[in-house]
C-alpha cells in the first residue's frame, strides 16, 4: 500500500483517503452470519473513467447459530471500477473486487478469498467525497470450528467518507 500511495504522489494524479463503516450481511451456506465492518481505504482516479481502491478491512463475526462462536477477521481489498460520468462530481460507478481475509475463531483460524461486483455512486475526489455503494459477491475458502464451510454469497451495503487531494488533469 505504501507503494501504491508513493506511486500516486508522484504522479500528481487525484487520490483519496477514506473510511468506512457499513453492516455486511454475509449468507453462507450454514451458519448463517452477521458481521461489521471498519476500515481504511485509498481510492485513485487513473483517467476520468477509470480508478482503483484498496481497503484494509476489520470484520466483526457474529453467528446466528449458538453451536459456532463468533470471531474476528483481517481483510485486505483491491477494488478497480468504471465511473459512467464526470469524477470530478457525482458519478455513478460500476467494477469488481478482490480479496483476502484471515478469519479468527478463539483458537482457530481460517482463511478466504472474497470477490464480487460493486456498484455506487461517488463524489469527486477534492476535498471531501462520499461513496454510496452494493457489493455483490461470495467468499471462497474457510471453514468454521465445527467444520461448516464459509463459502456463500455474500451482501454488502454502505456509506465510505473521505478526504480527497486534487492532482493533474487527467
Amino acid at each position: 500500500m505504501v507503494l501504491v500511495l508513493g506511486a500516486s504522489l508522484a504522479t500528481m494524479a487525484q487520490s483519496g483517503i477514506r473510511t468506512h463503516l457499513y453492516n455486511a450481511f454475509l449468507v453462507a451456506n450454514e451458519p448463517r452470519q452477521l458481521g461489521i465492518v471498519l476500515g481504511l481505504g485509498y481510492d485513485h482516479d487513473l483517467s476520468r473513467s477509470l480508478a482503483y481502491g484498496i481497503d484494509a478491512d476489520y470484520l466483526i463475526v457474529t453467528f446466528r447459530d449458538d453451536d459456532e462462536r463468533d470471531g474476528a477477521a483481517l481483510q485486505l481489498n483491491y477494488r478497480a471500477y468504471y465511473l459512467t460520468g464526470d469524477p470530478d462530481a457525482s458519478s455513478f460507478y460500476f467494477g469488481s473486487r478482490l480479496g483476502l481475509r484471515r478469519i479468527s475463531f478463539l483458537d482457530d483460524v481460517t482463511w478466504s478469498c472474497p470477490i464480487g461486483v460493486r456498484l455506487g455512486v461517488r463524489g469527486g475526489l477534492e476535498r471531501f467525497f462520499a461513496d454510496l455503494f452494493v457489493e455483490l459477491g461470495a467468499q471462497a475458502g474457510g471453514t468454521t470450528p465445527s467444520g461448516a464451510a464459509l463459502s456463500g454469497p455474500e451482501i454488502h451495503a454502505g456509506l465510505d467518507i473521505g478526504f480527497g487531494w486534487a492532482g493533474r488533469d487527467r
